[in-house]
């Protein structure tokens, strides 16, 4: 099909379904950073915060802080500091513009490929106001979803280009958005089966070229995906989030993805109940329930009966390619490999949802086309009709979008779909503990060990409380029943040791922190423990040691630069230990005691 150039009212078109997606998100502006993960991308982390800096630069590429490695989202995340600063507004309407772009990239990409002006408009529309939507957006550490499909909808565009004309910019401006896509988010590997998806409908190239050719000129796309899969699955791994999921079988994994995709197509068909975590359906222990074996065998019945369907030669193809781009991009987060204790999520039907809407409506207009007729009432009643359903979806996200204002409403959501969610429990407790509310917090952690007496991030919030309020036994008791289960066990034996010095136990402790560094031996605060273990039993070598690697692990660690200088101006070394002292400061200057030794040491030097 010969691409048809975009007329005047297109452009319009596509500009009104922008503007109803910002209209619709505007209240974003006035939502907060939340606890769930916001801490970890932005609001705490410290290269993230420098904003766009060199060292930021090659943090974003080279930093193993968290499981996901895509250094275009960190950069992005880096020129919002620069702007915003911690504003949560400019971080919020980042999202809702990228939101805006890729409803108008959604229509601009079926209306280039199809010529179906008033179907992918209504596709477009629907992916702008579906509520399934809202995580992706409303959500600042989701930069990644928006980022990832801006790029992957323009790499798309370039594909129908290349496709259509062929030539070697074109497929170079297809490889370099593709990458883009990549470097934002891992689950675009998927890219290139939705291109070959497109070459049978809408570009019907199976009919004019090999299939074997089509496959060979995307081979170093489905190679890049390869390598990012192996990339983020050694970084997964190396973060403990595959070990959240424990052993599960086989048969429970495939069992759960097949709940899930039932789960997903009626979330999209009738958006209700939506929450922010939905706990794996076989992992009791975080408050899943599996499916009834009945419910489990009518799911799996209905998706092979429609895939079977898709697949006969009645269907029109255009069903055919938005179903199996709905299954075949699900396919990296449906859970064959699991990756932390969630069955679902409703951000992860971002990019699937446009296939799954392609597929409704295009088998809504071939429905509507064969009803009997009786005064033109079908036509005449489409258009009303689609406008019922689009203003249902921005009714239903305009309920559900406040849930996203604040921690606690989030969280408060999520329970009250389902009060033995322990990984909310566990947020709730962090959101409290953030807030100093100590009582909170513990009351929180408490509800998530009575659902899994053996979390061990519950386990070790709980000691840290203890420990802060200086009931050191009790929080040894709750380390020592974190470590065997913590997917950190470096983090976990850390501090453990800690705990340990803290009440007298200093042998241990050392012997502690050790094995804390054998399990990673690049682990900034089990150096930094040893090292104040050490200094208070005034073994001063073996703390400037432990310091030292402290600094070599994490440089910006401005307590190790401290003290580490005390070490030294213990020792006499003054002049050395100023200029650590100067760093502690640089490095936070709201830290009194770096202030306070910084002072000192300078008035020693000038006294001489």
């Amino acid at each position: 099909m010969d691409q048809v150039p975009l007329r005047t009212r297109e452009i319009a078109l596509a500009g009104l379904i922008a503007v109803a997606s910002l209209a619709l998100y505007a209240p974003v502006l006035g939502f907060e950073f939340v606890i769930y993960d916001d801490p970890e991308y932005v609001t705490e982390n410290a290269f993230v915060m420098q904003g766009l800096s060199a060292t930021g630069l090659v943090a974003a590429v080279t930093d193993t802080q968290l499981p996901n490695w895509h250094p275009l989202t960190w950069l992005s995340h880096m020129l919002d500091i620069e702007l915003f600063g911690l504003g949560a507004a400019g971080h919020h309407a980042v999202n809702a513009l990228l939101h805006a772009l890729n409803a108008a990239l959604v229509f601009l990409l079926l209306r280039f490929a199809t010529a179906a002006v008033w179907r992918s408009a209504l596709v477009a529309a629907a992916f702008a106001l579906h509520p399934l939507h809202i995580e992706s957006v409303a959500w600042v550490s989701e930069r990644k979803d928006v980022l990832s499909t801006a790029f992957g909808l323009g790499a798309s565009l370039a594909y129908l280009g290349y496709a259509r004309r062929g030539g070697a910019l074109r497929y170079g401006a297809v490889t370099l958005l593709f990458g883009a896509a990549l470097l934002s988010k891992s689950m675009l590997v998927t890219l290139p089966c939705v291109f070959l998806l497109l070459d049978h409908w809408p570009l019907a190239r199976l009919s004019s070229v090999d299939l074997r050719r089509l496959v060979c000129e995307k081979l170093p796309w489905f190679g890049m995906s390869a390598a990012l899969c192996a990339v983020t699955l050694l970084r997964q791994h190396a973060a403990g989030t595959m070990e959240w999921a424990g052993d599960l079988h086989w048969l429970s994994r495939i069992a759960a993805g097949v709940h899930a995709y039932a789960g997903y197509c009626a979330g999209l068909l009738w958006p209700t109940g939506l929450a922010v975590h939905y706990p794996h359906p076989y992992l009791p222990q975080w408050g899943g329930t599996a499916p009834a074996l009945a419910r489990l065998a009518l799911e799996a019945a209905v998706l092979s009966a429609a895939t079977w369907l898709c697949f006969s030669r009645s269907c029109p193809p255009a069903i055919r390619v938005g179903w199996l781009w709905f299954l075949g991009t699900l396919v990296p987060v449906i859970g064959l490999i699991q990756v932390g204790n969630q069955g679902m999520a409703d951000r992860y039907t971002y990019i699937p949802s446009i296939g799954f809407f392609v597929a409704i409506v295009w088998a809504a207009e071939r429905i509507w086309a064969q009803l009997p007729e009786w005064r033109g009432l079908p036509q005449r009643a489409a258009a009303p009709l689609a406008c019922v359903c689009l203003a249902a979806l921005a009714v239903a996200s305009h309920l559900h979008l406040p849930t996203w204002r604040d921690s606690e409403t989030l969280i408060g959501g999520a329970l009250a779909a389902n009060p033995r969610n322990a990984t909310m429990w566990l947020a709730l407790g962090d959101a409290r503990r953030a807030e100093g509310d100590m009582a909170g917090a513990t009351e929180a952690y408490e509800a998530v060990l009575a659902i899994n007496p053996s979390a061990s991030t519950a386990l070790a919030n709980m000691a840290g409380i203890l420990h802060s309020a200086g009931e050191h036994e009790a929080a040894i008791a709750h380390y020592r029943a974190a470590v065997p289960e913590s997917p950190r066990p470096a983090q976990a034996l850390s501090n453990l040791g800690g705990a340990l010095h803290a009440n007298g136990d200093h042998r241990e402790a050392i012997e502690t922190l050790n094995r804390a560094i054998e399990h990673d031996p690049n682990f900034a605060e089990a150096h930094y423990n040893l090292g104040n273990v050490h200094f208070s039993v005034g073994a001063h070598a073996e703390a400037r040691s432990a310091y030292s690697a402290a600094i070599a692990a994490r440089p910006d660690f401005a307590l190790a630069h401290l003290n580490l200088g005390r070490v030294k101006a213990a020792s006499g070394d003054l002049h050395e230990a100023l200029e650590h002292f100067q760093r502690a400061v640089n490095l936070d200057p709201d830290h009194p005691a770096a202030q306070q030794s910084l002072e000192r040491a300078l008035a020693l030097v000038e006294a001489g």
